[in-house]
């Protein structure tokens, strides 16, 4: 009989250990890689910290775009979407928790947006779309004014 308990008090001991294991280690592994799909613990979201889209003058047929989009929650974005006018520009993927995400490209074209028809002081709408990792979805836009580079 004595035996026995001391068998139920270390099986105990053992299951709360792998418990407190699995809350503390597993689950915000799982959490930040979508093993198991959206949880209770899950916070998506992001924030843009900076934009700037900018034409030469010299050159004319030069644009200039600039972001940088901080992943502020604790789960991966699996894709970042940016679009300029509704017309797609660039996707990255893979964002992870606290990090950020730079962007700096010189374009002619994007689609049917053409750099040849931005004229400085003109406004776009930027839109973002960051998908993460959980299945959930969040947009951002923005009105963006045309500097001079």
């Amino acid at each position: 009989m004595w035996q026995q308990k001391r068998i139920y008090a270390i099986v105990s001991v053992v299951i709360a250990v792998v418990v407190l294991a699995t809350v503390f280690v597993a689950v915000p592994n799982w959490v930040e890689h979508s093993t198991f799909g959206r949880t209770f613990l899950d916070k998506p979201s992001f924030s843009v910290e900076g934009l700037q889209l900018s034409k030469s003058p010299t050159y004319g047929l030069e644009c200039y775009m600039s972001s940088a989009v901080r992943n502020t929650g604790n789960v991966d974005i699996s894709r970042l979407t940016l679009t300029l006018n509704g017309t797609y520009v660039w996707m990255d993927a893979w964002i992870s928790p606290n990090s950020v995400d730079l962007n700096q490209q010189t374009f002619a074209n994007y689609g049917s947006f053409h750099c040849a028809d931005v004229q400085v002081g003109q406004t776009y709408t930027v839109g973002f779309l960051a998908s993460f990792a959980d299945a959930v979805n969040q947009t951002a836009s923005a009105l963006l004014k045309v500097g001079s580079s």
